[in-house]
C-alpha cells in the first residue's frame, strides 16, 4: 500500500513542473503565431519601457544624499550586532547605492554577494516606487551599486552563506527609508511606506510523520503572514504576506499536521500588536 505522503509530494513536483511547461509551450505558441522577431522586439521593449519609466521617475524626486543603517542581533552561534549601511545618493535620473560601512565578514553564515544584494532590492524596489513597470531587468540600468568586497554583503568566495536571505532581509527597511526619503514630497508620496515587517519567524524541523515519511522542513504559516508596514497617512495590514512572495498564501493547520509530526494549538491574528505612533503597521501572527 501507498502511504498518502510519497502521493502528494509526486503530485506536487508534477504540478511545478506542468506550470514551467504551460510558460514555455505559451512562450513557444506566441513565437510560432507572431514570429521570433516580434517576441524578440517585444521582451526589448519591455527593458526599454522599463528602464525609461524608471529613469523619468527618478528624475522626479529630490537630489541628494539618503542615508540608513540596519542592524542584525547574530554573528555565527553568538548574539553580536552586524551592521547594514546603505548611501543613496540621486543626481538627476541616476542612483547610486553604496552599502560602504557595512559590517565585516565574520565565522558565522550571515553572509551574501552582490548579486544576491541586488536581487533583493528588486523585491522593494518592483514592490514599491517602480510596481507599475514592465518587470525586467531594465529597471536596473539607471542604478550602479556599489558593495565593498569583504563586507557580510559581498563576502569572499570561500565564506559561508547558507543564511544569505536572512541577512539580504535587512536591506529592505533600510531601502524604504533611503527612498521615503526621496520620494515624500513627490507624487508617488501614496508609496511610501514601511517594508512588511518579518515579524513571524519560519521555525525550521524535522522527523518521522504520522506517515513513516522523513521529512524536514521550514514551517510557512509565520513567514506568509508577515505585518504589512504603515503609510504615513493609513495603518498597515495585520498579516500582509511573505516579503519574498506577497500573493503566497499560509497554510491549513490540517495540512501542515498532516505532512509534519507538528500538533499545532493554535495559529491566528494577535490583535493590536502594531508599533508606535499614529499610524501603525501589523505584527498580529502567532501560532503555536
Amino acid at each position: 500500500m501507498i502511504s498518502r505522503a510519497p502521493r502528494m509530494q509526486v503530485v506536487d513536483v508534477r504540478a511545478r513542473a506542468t506550470a514551467a511547461d504551460r510558460v514555455r509551450i505559451r512562450v513557444q505558441e506566441l513565437a510560432a503565431s507572431k514570429g521570433v522577431d516580434f517576441l524578440r522586439g517585444l521582451f526589448r521593449k519591455m527593458l526599454v519601457h522599463a528602464e525609461e519609466g524608471v529613469r523619468k521617475r527618478i528624475e522626479g524626486w529630490n537630489d541628494g544624499t539618503y542615508r540608513h543603517v540596519v542592524f542584525a542581533d547574530t554573528v555565527g552561534f553568538d548574539e553580536g550586532l552586524l551592521r547594514i549601511c546603505l548611501t543613496v545618493r540621486k543626481q538627476g535620473n541616476r542612483l547610486i547605492l553604496d552599502f560602504s560601512g557595512t559590517s565585516p565578514e565574520n565565522e558565522g553564515s550571515y553572509h551574501a554577494f552582490k548579486h544576491i544584494v541586488i536581487a533583493h532590492s528588486a523585491v522593494y524596489l518592483y514592490g514599491y516606487p517602480f510596481h507599475d513597470f514592465p518587470i525586467s531587468s531594465g529597471m536596473f540600468a539607471p542604478m550602479d551599486y556599489i558593495v565593498p568586497r569583504g563586507c557580510i554583503l559581498n563576502a569572499n568566495v570561500d565564506a559561508a552563506i547558507s543564511c544569505s536571505p536572512i541577512i539580504c532581509c535587512t536591506i529592505w527597511s533600510a531601502l524604504s527609508v533611503c527612498f521615503a526619503k526621496m520620494m515624500y514630497d513627490s507624487t508617488e508620496r501614496p508609496l511610501v511606506t514601511a517594508f512588511v515587517s518579518a515579524n513571524g519567524e519560519g521555525y525550521m524541523a524535522g522527523g518521522v510523520n504520522q506517515w513513516g515519511v522523513p521529512v524536514a522542513e521550514i514551517r510557512a504559516f509565520p513567514l506568509n503572514t508577515w505585518g504589512g508596514g504603515a503609510r504615513s497617512d493609513m495603518d498597515g495590514v495585520d498579516c500582509h504576506g511573505f516579503g519574498f512572495s506577497p500573493w503566497g498564501k499560509a497554510p491549513d493547520v490540517e495540512d501542515v499536521e498532516n505532512e509534519y509530526p507538528d500538533l499545532h494549538l493554535f495559529q491566528r491574528v494577535l490583535p493590536d500588536t502594531g508599533g508606535f505612533g499614529k499610524y501603525r503597521g501589523g505584527a498580529g501572527t502567532t501560532g503555536a
